[in-house]
């Protein structure tokens, strides 16, 4: 019987790989090691390369990498042949920078699909339950002549930032003789009358339900970042998580919902709440009613049109930083 030893290559870069492959995972690799001298020990770049699969029908599928080049480094030190580990990124750093990434590559893509139609946003479960304090204060407004600030404040986190925000937007103003008292302007008043018109099963909360969507869709970045409400953002990583492999191919590509899972847990910027009977199916549902993506025949998942049309000019900047393999 004949032994073959293998040999483990000893270099900075194949001992960081190593702590790589046990405790984050292969879509995080090692650049060249460059050793500081001032410091003694091998500064080694660590990037994200993260593959895709697109499998348009009757035809080959494609594959392609998302190559984000220095999200972070490690920092190791060489006694002889012996390697250790002066420093080295956690896994949520790293989760966190990478969503980033991918946040600003999908930046304008988001932008699209938060802009195309506002106000269907607050129909949406997640956007609800979490951004709840605007519809108790829009509905109050409506049904109340005046509300006072000091109630509004008690109604649920942010209350105060939403009021400003409905301040900002034109649709609620401050009562002149109470300074802490606001009331329904014009404006808020011209969007009752107008869903009481062409909604058949009208109800002041469907008016509310519009002005949450477009609080959501303009406020959208501070509500995930400096609110830190993350739960409604799945609706918006699952979409442009379709449009951003979409665009990449250059056609409204038919999805499984399992396929589209697969990229919005890479792209998505938190793991939504999932409650026993609401997940990503549910998500995607809602997504779809509210016109955002659509089903084909097949009952996968496939774009807009009108969104897509208005996302393909961004098709440059994608191909660039996914290259074909």
């Amino acid at each position: 019987m004949t032994t073959i030893a293998i040999e483990e290559i000893q270099s900075p870069e194949a001992f960081v790989m190593c702590r790589l492959a046990r405790r984050i995972g292969v879509n995080i690799r090692p650049g060249e090691a460059v050793y500081d001298k001032e410091r003694l020990l091998w500064k080694v770049p660590l990037r994200a390369v993260v593959t895709s699969q697109v499998a348009p029908k009757d035809r080959p599928s494609k594959r392609f990498v998302y190559d984000f080049k220095n999200i972070a480094e490690a920092l190791v030190e060489q006694d002889g042949d012996q390697y250790h580990m002066r420093h080295f990124p956690n896994a949520e750093f790293l989760e966190d920078y990478l969503v980033r990434e991918f946040d600003t590559l999908t930046e304008k893509i988001e932008n699209v699909i938060l802009s195309y139609d506002n106000e269907v946003w607050g129909q949406f479960t997640y956007v609800r339950t979490f951004l709840r304090p605007v519809y108790d204060i829009v509905t109050n407004a409506l049904t109340e002549r005046k509300l006072s600030l000091d109630f509004i404040e008690q109604t649920g986190k942010h209350s105060g930032h939403y009021v400003q925000m409905l301040l900002d937007m034109g649709l609620l103003e401050i009562d002149e003789n109470q300074p802490r008292q606001v009331r329904a302007s014009n404006e808020l008043t011209r969007l009752h009358e107008r869903v009481y018109r062409f909604d058949t099963k009208f109800d002041v909360f469907n008016v509310a339900s519009a002005v949450a969507g477009r609080i959501f869709s303009s406020q959208y970045r501070r509500i995930r970042n400096e609110f830190k409400i993350y739960s409604p953002t799945a609706y918006v990583d699952a979409t442009k998580a379709y449009y951003l492999d979409a665009v990449r191919m250059g056609e409204r590509i038919p999805m499984t919902e399992k396929e589209l899972y697969q990229k919005f847990r890479i792209v998505g910027h938190r793991n939504p709440y999932e409650s026993k009977n609401f997940k990503f199916k549910t998500i995607i549902s809602e997504v779809v009613g509210g016109k955002l993506l659509e089903r084909d025949a097949d009952d996968n998942v496939i774009g807009s049109k009108s969104i897509f049309d208005k996302v393909m000019p961004f098709q440059d900047e994608i191909v660039k930083a996914a290259p074909e393999i």
